[in-house]
């Protein structure tokens, strides 16, 4: 399941409740009410409910339940769907209360939050505007960039906007075949649209989420069956089931989703097949309730709690997560009372959110004339503050990082970064900032990320960077995972001192090694073959001089531990190098950086600048044990680079050095202080770029 934003670790899996302007099913409310609670429990104590984000999963089939009786409704009335009276409904019926959630969480995140987290929640807030925030974080869950990264008060936006993309496709596909059609084959032509849809997604779901669980849960295209399963079933929404049936069904449905909840856990493949349990428990519910209510305990979905809360659930969704994230740093030693201070802050603030924002703006009459002029104005006017305030918290992160820069270069000198190891006070003076200040440091990357070519975790076909001289015949290349890519920006400079062109070939998560080694704990196939089809390139055009590291963590498919992995790794890379030594190319083998452990720049945020504080002893930032420095110590034809001597003083590894941050994560550097290394690291290769 996602790992990932660890997010969820929070992973992000959190629901978005809609609802229909006509009357409701007090059923319907109580089960919404259900829903809603899994998903918050699974937040505020995911100890009780591991599996409490299915809760996403009853939201979005009575989404597709509820939207898809109404435009049925219309259809039979008037043989058509009016798209624009639908889309202003729905306009109304989300952006108001979202718009506020969004704009305070923006001044909150401004106020509370490190400055390092500004610019990536300003973006995100950008995209929950947008109702694309589900494709955000499914970008992110494959970026090695947004590994390690603190959860977003917003990433619960994503099921919101895979609802109003539903919403944007779904009627108008209907509107389609309602056109399209005879009045006598309509019925039979909209069912057999739907279930086309609603298998293909499915049959894509299942798939996708054997081959990538991180993107599958995010994507609306492994999602959309399920809003598709509840627009089916509204085909039967005038059927009276036999009591008999309403007895079982009621109690069997809600069994199945508070199964899922207990049972499943982050490392449940989902959606997939196992989406089926509680997308087919609360079909069974609704079901039950068809045309009379349901009978036995499912009378007890229409209890008055359950009832209130589903009427609230949209706005309860909104709210209980941002408090969550925005009140994290500032938690009390007993976190019990903090949290249950914190639920029943959400429930007020989603009464409140109810009545003076959810109802305020949803009940206009809306069509043509000045009411849809209306209409369209309010959603102008919430998109643009939202927006507004995204644009606002990044701006603001540039300010920061600019204030940073001038203090730094008020003192008269530049950062040095490693240059200043064992020659520098380890403490700068009071007031100088260092480079780049927390609020870019997550950005401070290698130049492929840029320039597109920097593989993401699904890509199998190594794509080139050329750098440093341009037309020069003689050529450095560069391969590997993202450890090999931090090393480009000094890899660059001295390539273009020296005249030669640098050719980047790299690949998150991917060590240049012919093991197939473990992503989120299954083997990493799309690397094996990126790594097959980089040797028979460089087998093919050979480089003079092939650089490669890698991070020490990955772990080799079937080994008993890291010193086994290690061995593996060590024995696997010299038959590569020897491949690639027998068509002329030298290898120069980099140690691997020290491995910090913990985030950084959260860690300076949070001690205010503290470099003590978040230093790491040197001993324990080598721990792992590094299988290039092993196969370095069988090919005694490879150049092997240590420069964890320019990184870390004799006794620790600290975070700022010579005025320059030196790790933007938990365990790459930033590219500033990889261009200070550019000297040290000229010391090795000077003599392989200057023979002829």
């Amino acid at each position: 399941m996602v790992a990932g934003l660890q997010a969820a670790g929070a992973d992000a899996r959190s629901s978005a409740p809609t609802d229909a302007r006509e009357a409701l099913r007090s059923d319907i409310q109580g089960l919404r009410g259900v829903a809603v609670l899994l998903v918050v429990v699974y937040h505020y104590w995911p100890g009780l409910l591991p599996g409490g984000y299915v809760g996403v999963d009853v939201f979005f089939l009575l989404s597709g339940f509820l939207i898809t009786r109404l435009l049925l409704l219309e259809v039979e009335r008037s043989g058509r769907v009016d798209l624009g009276r639908f889309y202003q409904r729905r306009m109304r019926r989300l952006l108001p209360a979202a718009s506020l959630v969004l704009v305070l969480t923006a001044l909150c995140t401004f106020w509370l939050l490190p400055a390092s987290d500004w610019n990536r929640i300003g973006a995100e807030t950008i995209a929950s505007t947008l109702y694309v925030q589900n494709w955000w974080l499914a970008a992110a869950a494959v970026d090695y960039l947004g590994a390690g990264s603190n959860p977003s008060p917003l990433q619960h936006f994503w099921s919101l906007s895979v609802e109003e993309q539903f919403y944007f496709v779904w009627p108008a596909l209907l509107a389609l075949v309602a056109l399209w059609a005879t009045r006598s084959a309509r019925r039979l032509a909209l069912l057999g649209v739907m279930l086309v849809f609603t298998l293909a997604s499915l049959a894509w779901s299942v798939w996708h989420t054997l081959q990538d669980p991180s993107v599958a849960y995010f994507v609306s295209t492994t999602r959309a069956w399920e809003l598709g399963a509840g627009g089916m079933l509204a085909f039967w929404h005038r059927v009276t089931p036999p009591r008999w049936i309403r007895l079982v069904l009621a109690p069997a449905g809600l069994a199945a989703i508070l199964l899922a909840a207990l049972i499943y856990s982050d490392q449940t493949r989902f959606p997939g097949v196992a989406a089926l349990l509680p997308v087919l428990g609360a079909a069974a519910v609704i079901l039950a309730g068809m045309n009379g209510g349901p009978g036995g305990l499912g009378r007890w979905m229409q209890a008055g709690p359950l009832v209130y809360l589903g009427g609230i659930s949209y706005s309860f969704y909104l709210w209980h997560w941002p408090l969550l994230v925005l009140a994290g740093t500032e938690r009390s030693a007993d976190a019990g009372a903090w949290l249950l201070a914190l639920f029943a802050l959400a429930i007020a603030l989603s009464d409140l959110s109810k009545r003076f924002v959810e109802d305020r703006f949803r009940h206009p009459a809306v069509g043509n004339g000045a009411g849809a002029r209306r209409t369209w104005l309010l959603v102008a006017a919430c998109m643009a503050l939202s927006v507004l305030a995204g644009v606002a918290l990044q701006m603001a992160a540039e300010r920061s990082a600019a204030t940073a820069l001038a203090a730094l270069d008020s003192a008269g000198t530049g950062p040095a970064g490693a240059l200043a190891i064992g020659a520098a006070p380890l403490l700068r003076d009071e007031g100088r900032g260092f480079a780049p200040p927390l609020t870019a440091a997550r950005g401070d990357i290698a130049e492929v990320y840029r320039l597109g070519c920097h593989g993401n975790e699904t890509k199998t076909e190594p794509v080139r960077c050329e750098l440093g001289a341009p037309g020069s015949t003689r050529i450095l290349a560069v391969a590997g995972d993202s450890h090999a890519a931090q090393w480009i920006p000094a890899l660059a400079i001295l390539a273009e001192r020296h005249g030669w062109r640098l050719h980047a070939y790299t690949k998150s998560g991917c060590p240049f090694a012919p093991e197939t080694t473990y992503l989120r704990g299954k083997p990493y196939e799309a690397c094996s073959e990126w790594n097959r089809r980089l040797l028979e390139e460089l087998r093919a055009e050979p480089p003079e001089v092939l650089v490669t590291s890698q991070y020490v963590g990955h772990l080799v498919v079937g080994s008993k531990g890291r010193p086994d992995s290690a061995a593996r790794f060590a024995r696997g890379l010299v038959a590569s190098w020897s491949s690639l030594q027998a068509s002329g190319t030298t290898i120069v083998a980099m140690r691997d950086t020290p491995r910090i452990g913990f985030d950084v720049v959260d860690c300076m945020a949070r001690e205010g600048g503290d470099y003590e504080a978040c230093a790491l002893d040197r001993n324990e930032a080598f721990s792992y044990p590094d299988p290039v420095l092993q196969a370095a110590g069988l090919n005694a034809a490879v150049v092997l680079v240590d420069l964890s001597d320019h990184i870390c003083h004799v006794d620790k590894c600290r975070p700022v050095v010579g005025d320059v941050l030196v790790y933007r994560d938990p365990n790459h550097l930033t590219a500033t202080y990889v261009r200070t290394l550019a000297p040290a690291l000229e010391t090795y290769l000077r003599p392989l770029m200057d023979s002829e």
